[in-house]
């Protein structure tokens, strides 16, 4: 099972593939050249910054197996986090500005959804942007980099927890001194 982070990294990815049209060798993680040298500009990295800051507050699920009765617990919760893009090519701030203008399309949402179906990752906001030029070599590049807010879930897998096979209670209502006298009733029941 894929972490978090790199969930989280293939649904911006594919994000970015359909929404600038670039292959998957022009998509890549930040530090990660395939072993060798920088692709050819124009390019784009996606690296995940830190772990997520929970939102709200999660939540206990509990399920039964219908062909053996067993009681299960799942926990889960959202988070957000930050995806940094960083575009490298004379055009780099066309594509980052193509990636910004994208967040309201419901055709890049939905190329999220299918990157990761089931984790519920969501592209929501542009935090930050840094445009300009870097220092390449001996040269400069035109580059630009734009941090977007991610939002995502995160789940435990089922376990199997034990129900309570037994349950005991006692209810005691107190009269004032006149008749009826004092009632107490008690009682267990098994599950």
């Amino acid at each position: 099972m894929a972490t978090a982070k790199e969930t989280i990294l293939q649904a911006v990815r594919a994000w970015i593939k359909s929404v600038t049209g670039f292959a998957d060798d022009k998509v890549i993680p930040h530090g990660d050249s395939g072993g060798g040298s920088r692709p050819a500009m124009p390019y784009l990295t996606v690296q995940v910054l830190g772990p997520g800051a929970g939102v709200g507050r999660g939540e206990a699920l509990h399920s039964v197996i219908p062909s053996t009765g067993q009681l299960q617990e799942m926990l889960r919760g959202h988070r957000r986090c930050t995806a940094q893009v960083t575009a490298y090519g004379t055009d780099a701030a066309e594509y980052l500005e193509q990636l910004k203008l994208s967040l309201c399309s419901t055709t890049a949402q939905a190329a999220i959804a299918a990157a990761v179906v089931g984790a519920e990752v969501g592209i929501a906001n542009v935090l930050s942007e840094r445009p300009g030029v870097r220092l390449r070599d001996t040269g400069y590049e035109d580059a630009g980099s734009v941090d977007f807010e991610v939002t995502y879930r995160i789940e435990t897998t089922p376990e199997d927890i034990v129900a309570a096979e037994h349950i005991g209670w006692t209810i005691t209502v107190d009269q004032p001194s006149n008749p009826p006298p004092d009632i107490t009733i008690s009682g267990t029941a098994d599950l």
